[in-house]
């Protein structure tokens, strides 16, 4: 039978132990650590009863992940079990899962001290109803993937480290001892084994800590500047400006084409397969235009660089020749599969690229992949033991990425530069590959293929 170091917390290795921590200050002030995983700062609620001898403490656990088993919803209570005291004050912080009390207490007879007696209680649901005690959920997908939620609370979003050695996941935090705690905290344990001994999984293994999600839901290594895989403007002179992200797609891979009715204008383009360890070459589609009855697009002049189109349209107001053009404007017809949508996406003009709508926990596939890969991320193990990635940085030059080794881990970044009317240029970042060994030099170099916004690495092993 295995026996934990701690029996609320599998995963707790070292440190003060159970969901509270309770602990008298001077002035008979009193401390309590209480551990509320997953709730965010803005999710907690202290109320103080009238009579001054309970307090509740409510706090709501979104349910991030459309895998969660459900919301969970925590009540603790502190009462006073004397007749002699009252509560007569409280500050409270709530920070990593944990929120951290300060409480005082006064005798009825202000001429004597307040005692040290109090209950404490403690409830915790789902919205299923179900008794919440468990700090770790899996469940397997039906794409092979496993979904894992784990809870350290008190560890910050960069106390986290997720490795992998001969098939096993590691997960370990570290979470600072804060204001009265008794002690740090480390959590650390295997928390799933793959079904080969491998170093490096096939697929990149996806964090989301806390409660932020990704910077940007079109690609998880987008650190900052504009978001989406499109980007529209209104410029002066009733020209429209609209950048379209192709990853992979070469300079004379593009097609653009204005129908007959002067209303849309499809784009296609093809991204080859450059590597023989490419999942498939990728074709992309999007058709995008006008939805007034009034104007037609009298022109258009387009450049494609680096993965990215920027196209230029514009337009005429034919019914009133003597006035402008309106700004009803189609942000393009998606497709789903092998089927085309034709329910168009109406977009405003001057769709706004830092929409917190665009930040999130899930990740979107290209909407305008007609055929191929629809993610950023693409990763293959090799019989040689070699780790095989592909990354898209649409608008990254090629001079303008780097790679790095720190401690094992592989680091990819790049800059785009904003050009022609975008609205910023983009920086790029992340982790895309774990080495076996915490080296900063790898025994063998790391290949890399730069071309059209997107770089390819040949990770060998160590």
């Amino acid at each position: 039978m295995t026996r934990y170091y701690e029996s609320t917390n599998p995963f707790l290795v070292h440190g003060p132990r159970g969901f509270e921590e309770f602990k008298l200050l001077e002035s008979f002030g009193m401390y309590v650590r209480m551990d509320f995983p997953g709730v965010p700062e803005e999710c907690v609620r202290v109320s103080l009863d009238p009579a001054k001898k309970s307090l509740a403490v409510y706090a709501d656990a979104p349910k991030v992940h459309r895998y969660d088993l459900a919301q969970r919803k925590y009540l603790s209570v502190i009462e006073t079990v004397c007749r002699c005291c009252v509560f007569d004050r409280f500050t409270y912080q709530m920070s990593d899962g944990v929120l951290r009390l300060h409480l005082s207490k006064s005798n009825i007879d202000p001429s004597h001290s307040s005692c040290i007696e109090f209950k404490y209680s403690a409830f915790g649901e789902d919205i299923s109803g179900n008794d919440m005690d468990e700090s770790y959920e899996s469940k397997q997908l039906e794409d092979g993937n496993l979904y894992v939620r784990l809870d350290m609370p008190g560890v910050p979003k960069d106390n986290f480290t997720v490795s992998v050695a001969n098939g096993k996941v590691n997960v370990t935090g570290q979470a600072p001892a804060l204001d009265h705690d008794s002690g740090s905290r480390l959590y650390s344990s295997d928390v799933v084994i793959l079904s080969g001994p491998v170093d490096f999984p096939s697929h990149q293994v996806k964090t989301i800590i806390k409660n932020e999600g990704f910077y940007a839901i079109n690609n998880e290594f987008l650190m900052n500047g504009p978001k989406g895989f499109q980007e529209y403007k209104m410029l002066e002179n009733d020209i429209m400006f609209v950048r379209m992200d192709f990853p992979g797609v070469p300079e004379d891979g593009v097609s653009v084409t204005l129908e007959p009715s002067k209303t849309l204008v499809s784009v296609s383009a093809h991204a080859p397969k450059v590597h023989t360890h490419d999942f498939s070459h990728r074709n992309y589609l999007i058709i995008t235009g006008l939805v007034c009855g009034c104007c037609e697009i009298s022109g258009f002049t387009y450049h494609m660089t680096d993965g990215v189109l920027r196209l230029h349209l514009s337009k005429t107001n034919i019914l009133h020749p003597q006035r402008s053009s309106c700004n009803s404007f189609l942000g393009g017809i998606r497709f789903r599969g092998d089927d085309l949508c034709r329910c168009p996406q109406r977009l405003p003009y001057n769709r706004d690229p830092y929409h917190p709508d665009l930040t999130g926990p899930l990740l979107i596939p290209h909407p305008n992949v007609r055929q191929g890969t629809t993610m950023a991320y693409e990763s293959k193990q090799l019989e040689s033991g070699s780790l095989y990635v592909r990354l898209d940085m649409p608008g990254v030059p090629k001079d303008n990425f780097n790679v790095s080794v720190s401690s094992g881990r592989v680091k990819v970044t790049g800059q785009a530069p904003a050009v022609s009317h975008d609205s910023d240029g983009r920086f790029y970042s992340g982790d895309v590959a774990m080495l076996s060994a915490p080296v900063d030099v790898p025994s063998r170099p790391i290949k890399t293929i730069i071309k059209d916004g997107v770089i390819r690495l040949l990770i060998p092993s160590v």
